[in-house]
């Protein structure tokens, strides 16, 4: 498992030093203008990804091991389709409203949003079923390759035929989900079958009976994060929301650690029975994942606000703030993303559901009382107060259902002995190899 969970980090590490580079070539390129518009469209994308995973997300993980995997991917393809159709109409309904519409979507980048949302999905679709066959391996290398040629686009694009504009980062995008979509495919090529599509439609219901609770955790998850990102660009301009978005991409960054070790941790969950194990094992790596997410936390926050200012340039010094702001809201995430696994994992979707409206709540107090009184600040804060609200309930509903005592909580001799047992595992590996 250790193995595993190192590759995921590796391919994450590697990621997040590639999207940090990245995000420099956008803040000294593009600005703080262009980075505002550029995170509006990732996250229309995202919104579209959600819908998608009705059919498409951690239900796929959840039944890889447990149906026929061609049946899986033809609903989910068919579905990704469709979910394309209804935000094209959506986004026509948005166009009778200028107002709400130009805050939504970045003027002239709808029909973009609407192919590379297409691409996004389907890929995500490959992903997850190699997730669900603890494919791990092969997950990582083709999200490595997507961010390599993202990367490389970018630089062509901004450094070598000189087109200075966000559509260069949008033209990246097409190429990196493209490569990515492909690849999934081939990894899956031999479950591209449409023999023996009986019963389809009671698959159907099944997933979505599994699904609709996760999904609307995301989307209600989604909101609670995101929903500052419109109240910025509303109340205080895009290039407000430039400084923000690179804050949060640094800080949320850290992300990486939870979401390397949670996807792990799904896949184990998922195709087992054993509830004592899913407890031990969710315990052992909510430990592991909070402190090391904390521990990057102070690392980074430790940085000096000019070297951020020499970095992204002189508009971005307010990056550090920031991320003061979001610093325990990110450890929060960090502990959330494995308490969602375990609920997604041992059935018990709806728990995401309710811990994601509990941090909407906050969301929605704070972020129309603090944003305009105390800008992206107040909308760092209006963060963590959620994001820590979510947690502390999935908290409480854990030890409900485990009848774990508070104290076992704190790292034991037991968790370093298996932490160091995992160790000698992958060195025992690696001899043998």
């Amino acid at each position: 498992m250790l193995k595993k969970i190192i590759g995921t980090t590796g391919a994450r590490f590697f990621s997040a030093f590639l999207t940090f580079v990245i995000l420099w070539i956008t803040t000294n390129y593009l600005g703080k203008e262009g980075v505002g518009t550029i995170s509006l469209i990732i996250l229309d994308i995202a919104i579209i990804l959600l819908l998608n995973d009705f059919i498409g997300g951690s239900a796929l993980v959840y039944y890889t091991p447990r149906r026929n995997v061609s049946k899986l991917l033809t609903i989910s393809y068919i579905w990704a389709f469709i979910v394309i159709i209804i935000f094209f109409g959506i986004f026509r309904l948005l166009s009778l409203s200028p107002i709400i519409y130009n805050t939504i979507i970045p003027s002239g980048f709808e029909y973009h949003i609407l192919a590379i949302g297409l691409l996004n999905t389907l890929s995500f679709i490959n992903l997850n079923i190699l997730v669900g066959k603890e494919n791990i391996k092969m997950y990582n290398t083709i999200f490595v390759i997507q961010i390599i040629a993202l990367f490389l686009s970018l630089v062509f694009f901004i450094f070598i035929i000189n087109k200075v504009e966000v559509i260069s980062y949008v033209y990246s995008l097409y190429i990196s989900q493209s490569i990515s979509f492909l690849l999934g495919v081939l990894c899956l090529k031999k479950h591209f079958t449409f023999k023996n599509h009986d019963h389809i439609f009671a698959l159907i219901k099944e997933i979505l009976n599994y699904g609709s609770m996760t999904q609307f955790a995301n989307i209600i998850h989604l909101t609670n994060k995101r929903l500052s990102f419109y109240v910025i660009r509303s109340f205080i301009g895009m290039g407000s929301l430039g400084i923000y978005s690179a804050g949060v991409q640094l800080s949320e960054g850290l992300r990486l650690i939870g979401q390397s070790i949670s996807i792990v941790q799904f896949a184990r969950i998922s195709n087992t029975t054993d509830m004592d194990y899913a407890k031990t094992l969710t315990l052992r790596l909510l430990k592991f994942t909070t402190l090391i997410t904390a521990f990057c936390m102070i690392i980074l926050l430790l940085i000096p606000t000019d070297v951020f200012e020499y970095i992204f340039g002189e508009n971005f010094g307010f990056i550090r703030p920031v991320m003061f702001s979001l610093s325990i809201g990110v450890v929060a995430i960090a502990a959330s993303m494995i308490f969602s696994h375990y609920f997604s994992g041992t059935g018990k979707p709806k728990y995401n559901a309710i811990s994601s409206g509990v941090g909407l709540v906050f969301t929605l107090i704070f972020a129309f009382i603090l944003i305009p009184e105390y800008g992206i600040i107040g909308a760092g804060i209006t963060a963590t107060l959620a994001y820590s609200a979510s947690a502390v309930y999935q908290l409480i509903i854990f030890v409900r259902i485990t009848k774990l005592k508070l104290p076992e909580f704190l790292i034991t001799k037991k968790d370093i002995k298996f932490f160091i047992d995992e160790v000698k595992k992958v060195r025992a590996k690696k001899k043998d190899a």
